[in-house]
């Protein structure tokens, strides 16, 4: 599932040899931790590290290239990092030796941002794995000799706005000439490359007869004098124009709105009736003084961003639009001028629409008017077929939507596509969404139809929560860094030889792999169930419903059951409700919507703790046998006190990783979360999709119909009571 190649794929197995031999007594395994920072030109990548010498890691050179390596890290310890989520605020302390300064100076000239990435060494197979990256943040305990600061997961923040694209009367495009290929040119707005070698797009700068180096980007002048029109001039900046209406002398003003909104420019996936649409610009026009009636209003509206599919039936307060009244442009980059008024803005890569309605609109206030339009959207999604083979077009692919707000450059993240694997990752995905599944149409007849598709507006939220709810209700991960990549795997049942072939993670026998303290032999594992009177029992789910034009459509999943075990909680005999929703994102079937529905009240969200796998446990165990874990893998954990000792059986011996932290004694906690298999059975039956219930029975009273007690012994103290249930034999 990594991304290494098939050379350090051997190297990886002949480390779990050495791992095998090292618990059988033989040598210890070796390892080296290295920290990269990525300096822009002139200083680029530098290692550091607690230690480094040619004559005890001869093969480490080699992988390291030209790169400087410096003896700055702590001796002693390991960083201490978390593999969880690449779309969070997670990071790694680092706290470098920095007496000659060298370390303040080079983050006073590149400033916050730069990336970092760890790696560790195994100097005995000659391998050198990528465990974690991030960018760096800045100092916050800075002395005289030691540099402390954080390097935060990813490499954005989270909280951009994802889009994020805002209205402002400014162009917003980046100016070819401050990028260095055509590659990133042709991702970015301004088609300016007379800077690149052969680049015959753009003029020269009249002053010095060489290409432009910057621009203002302030004027459509300035547009003009480096690309001989402002076509490309990715601004919003509605001119106010006056002119004659018919032969009277009556006139006419157009008025800007674009300073009144305040929210990012939409992005549209799939088919949507879209409705609050931005008012961009209008214009009065009124009628003789004795037929106010015959006067007019002209609208303009920014739809989402470009390039769509289609945009048809515009209506305004409910009532369709003639054809002669309406008009649009699809939002491709350098677009026809809208004609709205003499010398109007093209509105460049934007999908705008155009209404003229008829009437007294004297005193009506434009923003109060009601406009919504059917959309098909965007049709340049790029859709891969090899790692570097794309061919953008219209999909409704959860996928490769996912992908795509995860790497546009304009609205999206702007993470490089290159951080991804598409051939591994990607491609995969979207094959197992599009899979029929068996799910429940409205009267609850069992129908079979794609796993997931992608129907949604992005609007108005950070990128985090807009990437965490892409996943969410795909059923797959957020994207998690793993051995260089940011990795995304579907929450998917695991075939039999998955089953049989998971990693054994166990506390007792020769075959022991999890940590007991030294001196007290406890096992360092422990387990965690949701309490009665917190575990959800009633799941909404909002989605926006295809066949009511996209309205907000509100399900509700009981279990009825566990409200009655929930009421037992508080020793009570009624139910009671436990109330958790979520807003499905992109979901406009209500057979996909029925069931997920099921799915987040028995599994929970991300399948991290539902009515089907209420157990949670968390271990530590040596960093050599956690090497290929990732987050959703399924490992097999065996655990005495997994046990019930009532029937002698351990109900989930299968787990689903849900963490993987290294510590600083190179130790490594493992967290995860049961993986019932006959639910996940159940999950994929196409005639018989799961209609819910259950609970997990690890723990008396826990997870389990409200039963009688019979108390072996009841005892007092001044202010408790002390009830000794027994303790049955295995």
């Amino acid at each position: 599932m990594s991304e290494l190649s098939a050379l350090d794929q051997a190297k990886l197995e002949a480390l779990t040899g050495l791992i095998a031999a090292a618990r059988g007594g033989g040598p210890s395994v070796q390892v080296v931790e290295l920290a990269a920072a990525d300096w822009p030109a002139p200083d680029g990548r530098v290692f550091y590290a607690s230690t480094f010498a040619d004559d005890i890691f001869p093969g480490l050179r080699a992988h390291l290239g030209d790169a400087v390596v410096e003896p700055r890290l702590d001796g002693g310890q390991f960083l201490d990092v978390t593999r969880d989520s690449g779309i969070s605020d997670d990071s790694v302390s680092l706290n470098l030796w920095d007496a000659d300064h060298a370390i303040s100076d080079l983050f006073e000239t590149h400033g916050e941002g730069v990336r970092i990435e760890l790696f560790h060494y195994y100097p005995q197979v000659d391998l050198l794995l990528s465990m974690w990256f991030g960018h760096l943040r800045p100092p916050e305990d800075a002395d005289e000799e030691r540099f402390t600061a954080h390097a935060e997961n990813g490499f954005l923040s989270v909280m951009l706005p994802l889009p994020r694209r805002a209205f402002f009367n400014t162009c917003q495009a980046v100016f070819g000439a401050l990028l260095s290929t055509q590659e990133e040119i042709d991702e970015h707005d301004c088609p300016y490359n007379r800077h690149l070698p052969g680049g015959a797009t753009g003029n020269l700068d009249p002053d010095t007869g060489l290409p432009f180096t910057s621009c203002p980007r302030n004027t459509r002048a300035a547009c003009i004098a480096r690309l001989d029109d402002d076509l490309s001039y990715l601004a919003f900046d509605t001119k106010a124009v006056t002119y004659s209406v018919g032969s009277k002398g009556a006139t006419a003003t157009t008025r800007g709105n674009e300073n009144n909104l305040k929210r990012p420019l939409r992005v549209i996936a799939g088919e949507r009736t879209v409705r609050d649409l931005d008012l961009l610009a209008y214009i009065v026009e009124v009628g003789r003084a004795d037929h106010p009636e015959r006067g007019a209003i002209k609208l303009q509206y920014a739809v989402s961003e470009g390039i769509l599919n289609n945009l048809n039936q515009p209506k305004v307060n409910n009532t369709l639009i003639q054809p002669a009244h309406w008009g649009v442009r699809l939002g491709w980059p350098r677009q026809p001028g809208t004609g709205f008024t003499p010398g109007a803005n093209n509105y460049s890569g934007t999908a705008i629409l155009q209404v003229v309605l008829q009437g007294d609109f004297r005193n009506v206030d434009p923003a109060g008017i009601s406009t919504e339009i059917k959309a098909r959207g965007k049709s340049d999604v790029r859709v891969y077929t090899a790692e570097t083979t794309f061919t953008p077009v219209y999909t409704r692919s959860r996928a490769w939507w996912l992908l795509e707000a995860l790497r546009n450059k304009r609205w999206g993240y702007g993470a490089a596509v290159s951080r991804f694997a598409l051939e591994s990752d990607f491609i995969p995905l979207d094959e197992w969404f599009a899979e029929p599944v068996g799910m429940r149409d409205k009267d609850n007849n069992i129908i079979a139809g794609p796993r997931t598709l992608f129907d949604a507006e992005l609007i108005d939220r950070t990128a985090q929560q807009q990437i965490n709810d892409i996943c969410l209700a795909g059923r797959c991960t957020v994207p998690f860094p793993f051995q260089g990549k940011l990795r995304v795997f579907p929450l998917k049942k695991a075939t039999e030889e998955e089953l049989a072939e998971a990693l054994v993670f166990s506390d007792y026998g020769d075959a022991r792999n999890i940590i007991r303290d030294e001196v007290t032999g406890k096992s360092s594992l422990t387990r965690t169930v949701i309490s009665d009177r917190d575990l959800p029992n009633s799941i909404k789910v909002i989605f926006d419903n295809a066949e009511q034009e996209h309205a907000e459509h509100p399900l509700v999943f009981d279990s009825i059951d566990q409200q009655l075990r929930a009421g037992r909680a508080f020793s009570d005999t009624g139910r009671r409700v436990v109330e958790k929703d979520y807003r499905l994102l992109g979901v406009t079937r209500i057979g996909e919507a029925n069931r997920l529905g099921v799915l987040l009240r028995d599994l929970g969200e991300f399948d991290e703790g539902g009515l089907e796998n209420n157990l949670r446990v968390r271990f530590q165990s040596f960093f050599t046998q956690t090497l290929t874990l990732y987050k959703s893998k399924i490992i097999r954990v065996l655990s005495k006190s997994l046990v019930n000792r009532r029937t002698g059986v351990q109900k989930f011996e299968y787990f689903r990783v849900r963490s993987v932290r290294q510590l600083p004694n190179l130790l490594v906690e493992v967290s995860a979360q049961a993986y019932p298999v006959e639910y996940y059975e159940r999950l994929e039956d196409l005639e018989a999709p799961p209609e819910g219930g259950g609970g997990s029975d690890l723990l008396p009273g826990i997870g389990r119909r409200p039963r009688a007690i019979e108390f072996k012994e009841i005892d007092f103290t001044n202010d408790r009571i002390i009830l000794d249930f027994g303790r049955p034999t295995v």
